[in-house]
């Protein structure tokens, strides 16, 4: 699953595609300096998502790290919310059917688990609010193998 991943060497060494582009410099600009740059920062990371889509994971996930972080230094909703949003998106393309990542019904269970721990050292709340995010989401989308459904 870790190879299949690279998560260490995504966090440490970036070195995707994606990170060379115009579009993330700016996006990067406008998150650490410009008011109300966050949510153009946003914008952007979603039109990279669109240009990479077998990138696609690691793009909303490397936009949540960023929020995550900067919650941590100034607690603000935008951080929180654009955190947990993004995290969850990424686990979702990560684990979708057509994800360029061919996971096994084991590993897709594994790799929630696994994008959380850098989240969970640098804010527990955010983790478990993303937790409990990611449970209603998989609630609604199968609400046949939920453990909020009935069983009778």
């Amino acid at each position: 699953m870790e190879e299949k991943l690279n998560l260490d060497e995504f966090l440490l060494n970036k070195t995707s595609v994606y990170q060379t582009t115009s579009l993330y410099k700016e996006a990067y600009n406008n998150f650490i300096s410009v008011q109300d740059g966050d949510d153009i920062a946003k914008g952007q990371f979603i039109q990279l998502t669109e240009q990479f889509r077998n990138e696609r994971w690691k793009i909303f996930y490397e936009f949540a790290l960023w929020c995550v972080h900067a919650y941590k230094k100034d607690p603000y909703w935008f951080y929180e919310d654009t955190g947990i949003e993004f995290t969850c998106k990424s686990i979702g393309c990560l684990i979708a059917r057509d994800s360029p990542i061919q996971l096994t019904m084991e590993e897709k269970s594994y790799a929630p688990l696994l994008l959380l721990q850098p989240i969970y050292k640098m804010n527990p709340k955010i983790a478990d609010d993303i937790v409990i995010k990611w449970g209603e989401i998989m609630a609604e989308i199968n609400p046949l193998n939920s453990l909020s459904s009935l069983i009778y």
